[in-house]
């Protein structure tokens, strides 16, 4: 039924075979708590899906089972991820990754290399997420190091497409664009068409930074054909917002402003149409068009509610609160300024 995606029908068949199963045979119980876990993953119920998990946690505990009890953390790490709360997915991601070494380093008879790089790649690529540079960097290199040991090279595009940003960030733009063309190769050779696109649009960022407008058109202008070619929205959508964003900085306001509207109609989730909203409705303050900013500002916070992001809220009620003061409305500016405030303190 799982695999059919019939998951409603296969939760309640995992939580009858939980009723019937004997309370101290804890490995088939925390696999069935597992199971229904991803069920309700499934049925984007992650709450309860977090519930379901902990409870696996504690079976497999219960039966010593080191590897069993890693696949959980690696589970809550990536239903937090979803979640939005990358603090919390680095905590069970690092936590996985102490009990895979754990549990399978020692053992000659396993190889550990795919899942620990998997998770290093992983926990590097949360942890930039939490604005942890330092960490991601760590976990990244240790992701490469152990890739070209084991020749395991199955998310050799994202590392080296984050890698890139990083080194960008840390002033070594050489070497960043070394990174971001090893990712474009990497994904090209593999077909991994979403991946070129992400790698494209990094290569051509970085280009752009060094005034190299030819080179960037052209990788943005191959992006945009490999989006278009597997009629993927949602990677024109973030193509068309990297374009936007180099028009803004090169002071083609009025481009910039055509390449959000249309970049927003078709962005892939709530983050991403979230931090499309709020690049346009900056684009749109500036132009003096209030009322348009407040729109794009007021659907971004829509999004970022519905993803439970508090600290992305808050600085979008703080920016919203600008806007309405620059519009003449300071009852609207002090409410808004108000639930940042709250927001800000939940932190």
């Amino acid at each position: 039924l799982e695999r059919q995606g019939e998951y409603e029908q296969a939760r309640q068949l995992y939580t009858q075979a939980l009723d019937e199963c004997a309370p101290n045979d804890y490995r088939r119980r925390g696999e069935l708590h597992r199971r229904r876990a991803r069920a309700l993953v499934h049925l984007d119920r992650l709450t309860a899906a977090l519930q379901a998990l902990e409870q696996a946690a504690d079976e497999f505990r219960l039966a010593r089972d080191t590897a069993a009890r890693a696949a959980v953390d690696l589970d809550l790490g990536n239903v937090y991820s979803r979640m939005g709360q990358a603090e919390r997915a680095v905590h069970h991601y690092e936590r996985a990754l102490l009990l895979y070494e754990e549990a399978l380093v020692p053992d000659a008879a396993s190889d550990p290399s795919s899942p620990i790089v998997w998770l290093l790649t992983q926990l590097g690529l949360t942890c930039y997420e939490t604005g942890n540079r330092e960490a991601a960097y760590r976990y990244l290199k240790r992701a490469e190091a152990l890739s070209q040991e084991a020749r395991v090279y199955y998310r050799w595009g994202e590392l080296c497409r984050v890698s890139a940003v990083l080194l960008d960030e840390m002033g070594d733009r050489r070497q960043a664009l070394e990174y971001a063309e090893r990712a474009v190769a990497f994904c090209d050779s593999t077909l991994d068409r979403g991946g070129l696109v992400d790698a494209l649009i990094r290569l051509g960022s970085l280009n752009a930074e060094e005034d190299n407008w030819a080179a960037a058109e052209s990788c943005f202008t191959r992006a945009l054909h490999v989006a278009e070619e597997n009629a993927d929205a949602r990677a024109k959508s973030r193509v068309q917002a990297a374009l936007a964003k180099w028009a803004a900085r090169s002071g083609d306001v009025d481009r910039a402003v055509t390449l959000y509207r249309e970049a927003v109609r078709t962005a892939g989730d709530d983050q991403q149409a979230a931090e499309i909203h709020r690049s346009l409705a900056e684009l749109l303050k500036a132009r003096r068009e209030y009322d348009d900013a407040a729109r794009h500002l007021e659907s971004a916070i829509a999004a970022l509610e519905k993803a439970n992001r508090p600290k992305a809220l808050a600085e979008a009620y703080s920016s919203l609160a600008e806007i309405y003061e620059a519009a003449g409305q300071p009852a609207a500016a002090a409410r808004c300024l108000r639930r940042s405030v709250e927001l800000f303190r939940t932190q």
